[in-house]
C-alpha cells in the first residue's frame, strides 16, 4: 500500500502513541488542522485507522482499553481519538523487517 509522507507521520503518530486526536496530531506534527483532518479521513478510507468517539463505542471492556487512563477526563467531552486498525499494526511489523 502506498502512503503519502504525511499519511506515512500521522500514522507512526497513532502507532506509538496507541491512539490520538485531531488535535494532538496538529499539535505534534506541526500541521494545519484541516490538513491533519483530510490525512485522517483518507486513513480511515484505506483502513489503516478507525475512529472511536469516547462513552459512545466503548464497550464494557475498560481494563483493557489503551485509552482507559484518558476516558475518565474526555468521554463525558465525546471526545474523537483515531486508532490504529490490525492492518496498520501488519504494515508497520513489515516495515521493520
Amino acid at each position: 500500500m502506498r502512503l503519502s509522507n504525511k499519511e506515512k507521520e500521522i500514522l507512526k503518530v497513532i502507532l506509538m502513541r496507541g491512539g490520538a486526536s485531531l488535535e494532538e496530531l496538529s499539535e505534534e506534527l506541526r500541521i494545519n488542522y484541516n490538513e491533519v483532518k483530510e490525512v485522517v479521513d483518507l486513513l480511515i478510507i484505506k483502513g489503516l485507522i478507525r475512529e472511536v468517539v469516547l462513552g459512545r463505542d466503548c464497550n464494557s471492556q475498560c481494563k483493557f482499553c489503551p485509552l482507559s487512563a484518558l476516558c475518565p477526563k474526555l468521554r463525558g467531552l465525546g471526545a474523537k481519538l483515531y486508532l490504529p486498525t490490525n492492518k496498520a499494526l501488519k504494515i508497520y511489523r513489515a516495515l521493520l523487517k
